[in-house]
């Protein structure tokens, strides 16, 4: 059997589905990051998340703690926002580790995650 795209997303859906039902009872949430296939192989990298008491991840709760340390709104978090070069993204986090690249985003046309820096999101319009 070969693996084509529809196959390989409908496999990532299902992993991620599974998984999370799998972790949901310890308090913990799945999220697909990035998956690549071949022909014959699927490789899927997905993240677990501890979820707080008020359902915020770390990398939410990082958000709010540092967007004002860089000159971002913490109110952002969650919201619509068109990047300068006019792509529509959600803000969904902080990566504390990231040496340029902090801020964490979902476009919303695709449904992939982005990353930018936290200038560039400065720079841009909330919806």
């Amino acid at each position: 059997m070969k693996l084509d795209q529809a196959i390989a997303n409908k496999l990532m859906e299902q992993v991620v589905e599974v998984t999370n039902a799998v972790a949901m009872p310890y308090g913990v949430q799945v999220r697909k990051r990035q998956g690549r296939y071949t022909d014959l192989e699927l490789k899927l990298t997905i993240t677990l998340a501890g979820i707080s008491d008020t359902g915020e991840t770390q990398q939410q709760r990082d958000y709010r703690s540092y967007a004002s340390t860089y000159g971002l709104n913490p109110s952002w978090l969650g919201e619509a926002v068109i990047l300068p070069s006019g792509r529509w993204v959600e803000v969904t986090g902080f990566n504390r580790s990231a040496k340029k690249n902090k801020v964490l985003l979902r476009d919303l046309n695709t449904d992939c995650p982005r990353i930018c820096s936290p200038d560039l999101l400065s720079r841009s319009t909330l919806v």
